[in-house]
């Protein structure tokens, strides 16, 4: 089993097309291209942490996506998760939540509002997050954005991510 992260597909989000450097034309041809990408990757077996701003589908067509989606699939909230209910209360989800620490490493999709809440002279975790799409991929050599506009569409394995901290 392999563990994977990834963020920030923005399923059914047209104005994301504008707002990035995404290679696809139409958000069809986007679902199509991130769902591709994520299956040549993603065994059934493997677990994969969503880390929030999947879907700006409605429920039934979210549910749609992630039935088509190999693995066994982890939403850590982002922003635009749960406003209107799109993304939870799905039964494709083996878990939903707003934070969550695995192998010492916290999940949180908006890592730089976390450190300022907390301040920054309380020292940061090691964070794998979204949020920034392609602003940055490794900021402060804490916090390594797993979004797929900094990995090529496709999920990032644990351990190539984690090489990032190094």
């Amino acid at each position: 089993m392999t563990k994977w992260l990834t963020a920030d597909h923005h399923f059914g989000h047209r104005n994301i097309l504008e707002f990035t450097s995404r290679p696809w034309k139409t958000v069809d041809q986007m679902e199509v291209g991130l769902m591709e990408k994520w299956n040549e990757r993603v065994k059934e077996e493997d677990e994969v942490y969503v880390i929030g701003d999947f879907s700006f589908n409605d429920r039934w067509e979210t549910n749609r996506i992630l039935r088509g989606l190999k693995g066994t699939k982890h939403l850590v909230m982002g922003n635009h998760d749960g406003t209107v209910g799109r993304n939870l209360g799905i039964e494709g989800w083996g878990s939903v939540n707003k934070m969550m620490e695995v192998d010492g490493v916290v999940l949180m999709h908006d890592a730089l509002w976390w450190a300022a809440r907390n301040g920054w002279q309380r020292g940061w975790p090691k964070m794998f997050c979204g949020h920034v799409h392609e602003s940055w991929k490794v900021c402060w050599g804490r916090f390594v954005n797993v979004g797929v506009d900094q990995w090529g569409g496709a999920p990032v394995s644990w351990e190539e991510a984690s090489k990032c901290f190094e």
